[in-house]
């Protein structure tokens, strides 16, 4: 079984903009988001299933941003709503050394609203040890 520990991740982006967003403590974020109507509101969600520990490097909004998540864990997002979102790299990252395993150029796997996801949804990208594109979920929160 899955755990999500709650992250207080500090946030330090590398330039000034949209700032920090919310972290909300929810695993699997799939099965447990509560539909409600937030028409202005984005969740942008990072699920591990890679075996490694993973920092992800990617813009929100042209604002470059980067997360760190937990082997087995998800981290779950909140922006105001997104117009775009531009992954840039992974990083898969020995739990125990903390020594980085190896690397990812992501750079091209963009999704943009409203073709990919739209206000009011929770996207989720899932990180696994087989593949290095992204797999995408959608949950739509209205109502």
């Amino acid at each position: 079984m899955k755990k999500l520990t709650f992250i207080i991740a500090a946030c330090l982006p590398l330039t000034l903009g949209q700032g920090c967003p919310n972290v909300i403590n929810i695993y699997p974020p799939a099965q447990d988001l509560v539909v409600v109507d937030l028409p202005d509101w984005t969740g942008l969600s990072f699920e591990n299933d890679t075996g490694w520990d993973l920092y992800i490097t990617y813009y929100a909004d042209g604002v470059l941003q980067d997360a760190y998540v937990y082997d087995g864990e998800s981290l779950l997002l909140e922006y105001p709503c997104l117009d775009l979102i531009e992954l840039v790299s992974e990083d898969d990252i020995d739990p125990i050394t903390g020594l980085v395993v190896d690397s990812f150029d992501l750079t091209g796997e963009d999704f943009f609203n409203p073709d990919d996801f739209v206000c009011g949804d929770a996207f989720i990208l899932n990180f696994d040890p087989f593949t290095i594109d992204v797999r995408t979920e959608i949950v739509d929160l209205q109502p």
